[in-house]
């Protein structure tokens, strides 16, 4: 479409982006219930793993005899002893003899010996498992480390200066808060990006040139997105009630309606064309905007002075009542007519309900039928369309999504000419063009796709891109199984 074109400057990568990041949006109570599995794991496996290990400390100062008994001989000496020392603390030797001492099997935890930076003192730490084991073996250690030092340190004069002490607390507490924190954001970020390349790897529709380049059948039309809430107030007013996107009403941007309305008049002009009057619309899955699409086409056809009618054939979900905002006003379902014995005691303005404030009749549904296809198989849904056809200019027929039920298909054949609504970055190319080959049957019925609730990537502070005008999907009464009737 060129005049699109003009409007909107599409950027591969900027688009792409976008798509990235809503299907990473969307799954985000996934992406936290992972998290929190993983924290709780983690701290699970940490407790069950801790080992605490406790360290006490003796402070010894480092003199020597002789002519060299000075601060500076003292000093010299420091950084030798400690490394000296530090072999025989860990030697085979004192360990024997410190296990001997205490009569146990063999000694229980390490040794190490350090010089304290630029001074001539020596620290000695003992750890072990238990607190007693290691302050007792500190102890040993004090008491006979001298057998083995005069060979080992010579003229060097070790002086208590502070004493071992019983440890209170392990010497490695566990940083549950710390770690755990770190492990969720790394298993986060992980599936973040996990998503996020399935998510470009997806064969999906992006742009406009996308359908163009990937689906068996032509664009009528680019939709974008449109917001329904303007700002926080009427998000907050319109909490607990659904809002539908329509061109009557007047809060629908201005660029929205006309894009309708361009589409519209290209629907007409194709069937015009092939002398058609019945046209069907359809998608491959729920929520892709199908049933407030048809309702838009509906609208902006009657507002051209022709007669239109818009027939609910989504008689598993039916939403156009809703769509509408016909909750409240009373008619005579479809459903109704179908099942009668006798429909020619049901009333044609019975039938075909006047939608307030426009020249649109509309024939509607309240209630879902699980038997719906067998309804449309039946001669009496066409025996109905054919007394349309006698009354009205043109027929916008809604019907359910192709993948979820067969009503679409055994739909088709009824129907003068098809067209898909297809959602933006929702399904997979290869799925819709088998929607689109099953549509077409032996009939070149696909007259071509409308592209939906399109964003034209990610919006930049400043730029009003992706915001205020386009399609906000509307779809009414897909929450749950499609199969269920509402």
């Amino acid at each position: 479409m060129a005049e699109q074109s003009k409007n909107i400057s599409y950027e591969k990568g900027d688009v792409s982006l976008y798509t990235i990041v809503t299907d990473i949006l969307r799954n985000w109570l996934a992406i936290c219930l992972i998290m929190v599995t993983v924290g709780m794991l983690t701290y699970v496996y940490l407790h069950v793993n801790y080992h605490p290990t406790y360290t006490t400390k003796a402070t010894m100062v480092i003199t020597r005899t002789g002519v060299d008994n000075n601060v500076y001989g003292n000093l010299r000496s420091a950084a030798s002893s400690a490394e000296r020392f530090a072999q025989l603390l860990n030697s085979s030797a004192m360990q024997k003899v410190v296990a001997k001492d205490l009569d146990i099997p063999a000694f229980n935890g390490s040794c190490s010996a350090r010089n304290l930076e630029n001074s001539n003192l020596l620290e000695l730490t003992v750890t072990a498992d238990s607190p007693g084991m290691a302050f007792h073996e500190m102890k040993s250690i004090l008491r006979n480390y001298k057998t083995f030092s005069e060979d080992l340190l010579g003229d060097i004069n070790l002086i208590m200066l502070q004493s071992p002490a019983v440890p209170e607390n392990p010497g490695n507490p566990i940083s549950d808060i710390k770690r755990i924190l770190q492990i969720m954001a790394m298993a986060g970020a992980a599936v973040i990006a996990g998503l996020g390349l399935l998510s470009y790897l997806r064969d999906t529709v992006r742009t406009p040139a996308d359908v163009e380049q990937k689906l068996d059948t032509h664009i009528l039309a680019t939709l974008y997105h449109e917001q329904k809430y303007r700002n926080i107030f009427s998000r907050i007013r319109n909490w607990r009630r659904k809002t539908s996107i329509l061109i009557t009403d007047p809060v629908t941007s201005f660029r929205y309606t006309e894009s309708v309305k361009r589409m519209a008049a290209r629907i007409v002009s194709r069937m015009n064309s092939r002398k058609a009057k019945v046209l069907m619309l359809t998608s491959v899955l729920e929520n892709e905007g199908k049933s407030t699409v048809a309702a838009n086409i509906a609208l902006a056809i009657a507002d051209e002075g022709r007669k239109v009618l818009l027939v609910d054939a989504d008689l598993r979900k039916p939403s156009l009542y809703k769509i509408l905002k016909m909750q409240d006003q009373e008619f005579v379902s479809l459903t109704k007519v179908l099942r009668a014995e006798d429909p020619a005691d049901i009333r044609q303005e019975d039938l075909c309900v006047p939608v307030p404030g426009t020249a649109l009749k509309a024939v509607l549904n309240r209630t879902g039928a699980p038997q719906s296809m067998e309804m449309f198989s039946s001669s009496r849904f066409v025996e109905l369309l054919d007394i349309f056809r006698r009354e009205y200019d043109y027929i916008i027929v809604d019907t359910p999504p192709m993948q979820l039920v067969a009503d679409a298909e055994e739909m088709a054949p009824v129907a003068d000419a098809c067209a898909m609504v297809i959602r933006q970055h929702t399904v997979e190319a290869r799925d819709i063009n088998d929607a689109l080959d099953a549509l077409n049957g032996n009939k070149d019925h696909v007259i071509g796709c409308i592209f939906n609730n399109v964003h034209s990537g990610l919006p930049l502070p400043g730029s009003g891109r992706g915001y205020g005008y386009g399609y906000g999907y509307g779809n009414y009464g897909y929450g749950g199984h499609y199969g269920k009737t509402s």
